[in-house]
């Protein structure tokens, strides 16, 4: 779990120092989003796929870095996933990693594409919750690998946009004396977003803008020098003329000698 958090904040590194120069709001108060979420989750392996399905919801909030890459917190519960007769049969929290794919391999266009395809990476903290007949509580970690597709509904402004989430959910303890990833010891999520992006204190935009690339100091050394040039233009200009008026009263001299 350590090297998922330091391989994303290694990426966040590299894509904020990269992106910083050429976005416009991609400050600590911009591209921020929050997602409804609701679907089903199952166990992968020994179980009846639909038999074993079970109703799971929550909430994620996500924020953007760049471009290319944000991170989110999300929060699932589900119900009778678990011998349990609690309200509530387990939670997720996890913290997670969102890559862009269109974004890092089209590039970002200036906004956000009507549809768009993220790749998602997290770890967190899961919990299984029993009757007291059964015995305690149940605490593990959990990684999440899963596809983000995207779909924005309102394209003018880019504020809402629809998700469908399949992923594959690892219980990195059962069974293991260190975590590790075990096809039997995981679940399958599929889960619709239905997503709010906030508007950008930066830009006043519910997504990320071009900026323009300039320097200042640059442009007024630029604008001096075509000051410049264009004075010496208009001088050549004046001593053209002033040639050009000089070959005509020689020409009128001459032409006045020869008649003589």
């Amino acid at each position: 779990m350590k090297k998922i958090f330091l391989f994303i904040a290694l990426i966040t590194c590299a894509l904020t120092g990269n992106a910083q120069k050429t976005i416009h709001g991609s400050g600590f108060l911009d591209d921020w989003s929050v997602s409804l979420l609701a679907g089903a989750t199952t166990p992968t392996t020994h179980a009846a796929f639909w038999g074993n399905m079970r109703p799971t919801y929550g909430l994620e909030m996500t924020k953007y870095i760049v471009p290319e890459f944000g991170i989110g917190a999300q929060l699932l519960t589900a119900h009778n996933t678990t011998t349990s007769a609690t309200a509530f049969d387990m939670t997720n929290v996890m913290l997670m990693g969102n890559f862009h794919l269109s974004n890092l391999f089209a590039s970002y266009i200036g906004r956000p594409r009507s549809f768009e395809l993220i790749a998602v990476m997290g770890a967190g903290w899961g919990h299984h919750f029993y009757s007291s007949s059964l015995g305690d509580d149940y605490n593990f970690m959990t990684t999440k690998l899963g596809l983000n597709l995207k779909f924005f509904l309102d394209r003018k402004n880019y504020a809402w946009a629809l998700a469908v989430k399949p992923s594959i959910v690892y219980n990195m303890d059962a069974g293991h004396t260190e975590p590790s990833f075990h096809v039997n010891k995981s679940s399958l999520e599929l889960v619709v977003g239905l997503t709010y992006h906030f508007k950008n204190a930066n830009n006043g935009k519910h997504h990320f803008t071009r900026a323009r690339l300039y320097d200042p100091t640059e442009i007024d050394a630029l604008n001096a020098k075509v000051n410049g040039l264009m004075q010496q233009v208009s001088e050549r200009d004046a001593q053209l003329e002033k040639a050009q008026k000089e070959i005509q009263r020689l020409k009128r001299e001459r032409s006045v000698t020869d008649e003589k």
